[in-house]
């Protein structure tokens, strides 16, 4: 939920949560619960403040324990996040806290690590790396304009590092042709009908996986992390051949024409248009898709917890509205919050269509995401 804290997240535990019997609960909060505007005055806080400072800690440690022993009560795995960080390091527009990630957030972190090893359950180190980077490249603005939510490059960081905790390999696909010694490796995909020699080399290609598309975010992303070494490794080398240069074609499509030496070194699959990377470019604009119609759902339920706060009945209508109208006058000079419930009350009545539209996107998805053999083929250049 927007702007909850792990307070929140407990009232909405059984509805949200384990109502849907997961097998497996990746928790993070922090953000919201370590109280930013205490931290927006330099130097040693007023005793006041170093008291509620603490009280906001207390009760954040309070609140996720909490939260981790209701979840392995009913069963479920539990992975703790640190929290992201708070951009205290970069010069952005917007006024800087800072000592909100320094003193505060670094604070909420070394609770979840502390709160994973008494309950013996799984911790993936966010804040940590990602204030590194903040440091390190302070004008990259990882989290966006606000200095708190990541922006889509960081979003990319902080989904491989989530990966890499879990144990996802780094290669896509690894293959390795010696044309001179007369052998060939492959991981992560298999070869079919290999042949080659001096002059060049043809197979079917057998991905085991896809490549993540290689965007603008990524390429972002990738000045500051190494996302491609990390998780998206799809090399073709091919060593041996004689000198000269060579025309390397995928699914019958020329992807270039690169030297023997080039070809020694390796290509970089994912940054050439094979069948795969296409498959992936189309699997990344139906997520683009699902994520819109999912945004607008997540908005819907959003204003209907806010309603719920209040003691408003988002199944009457009467104390809908008045409830809205109340809302708008109040944050009248608040447009977020003025388009939050104009666009509750648009999509109110398309909920089933929405639901209907991100089930059929999520089964579209699956069922593009499955690799696909194709055809390679190196020939020299005549």
């Amino acid at each position: 939920m927007s702007g909850d804290r792990a307070a929140g997240a407990l009232k909405r535990l059984k509805r949200d949560v384990l109502d849907r019997r997961p097998d497996r609960v990746l928790v993070m909060f922090g953000m919201n619960d370590v109280g930013r505007r205490l931290y927006a005055k330099d130097g040693d806080p007023d005793p006041g403040m170093a008291e509620r400072r603490e009280a906001a800690l207390s009760s954040y440690r309070k609140n996720l324990t909490e939260l981790v022993r209701r979840l392995k009560a009913a069963g479920c795995r539990v992975v703790l996040l640190t929290p992201t960080p708070y951009d205290q390091y970069g010069e952005l527009k917007i006024p800087n806290l800072k000592l909100c990630n320094s003193e505060g957030l670094s604070r909420c972190a070394e609770i979840v690590r502390n709160l994973a090893a008494a309950e013996s359950v799984g911790l993936v180190e966010l804040h940590r790396p990602l204030t590194e980077l903040l440091e390190q490249h302070p004008g990259a603005h990882l989290c966006g304009p606000d200095r708190v939510h990541p922006g889509r490059p960081g979003h990319l960081i902080v989904a491989a590092l989530i990966l890499q905790a879990a144990g996802a390999p780094p290669i896509v696909g690894d293959v390795v042709i010696d044309a001179g010694e007369g052998r060939a490796s492959f991981e992560n995909v298999k070869l079919d009908n290999l042949k080659f020699n001096r002059e060049g080399a043809s197979f079917r290609y057998v991905p085991q996986r896809l490549p993540f598309p290689v965007t603008a975010d990524y390429e972002a992303a990738e000045r500051v992390f190494p996302l491609s070494a990390a998780l998206n490794r799809e090399v073709l080398k091919l060593t041996g051949l004689n000198p000269g240069q060579y025309r390397v074609t995928a699914g019958g499509r020329e992807l270039g024409r690169f030297s023997a030496e080039q070809l020694a070194a390796g290509l970089d699959l994912t940054r050439l248009p094979t069948p795969s990377a296409e498959i992936s470019a189309r699997c990344l604009a139906l997520l683009e898709q699902l994520a819109a119609v999912e945004r607008r759902l997540r908005m819907l339920v959003l204003v209907e917890e806010t309603m719920r706060n209040r003691q408003v009945d988002p199944g009457d209508a009467a104390a809908v509205r008045e409830f809205i109208a109340a809302e708008q006058a109040a944050k009248k000079g608040m447009p977020a919050y003025l388009r939050r419930y104009r666009q509750y009350e648009a999509d109110l009545p398309r909920r089933e269509e929405l639901t209907t539209t991100a089930e059929k996107l999520r089964a579209e998805l699956l069922e593009t995401a499955r690799p696909r053999p194709f055809d390679v083929e190196v020939a020299p250049v005549r």
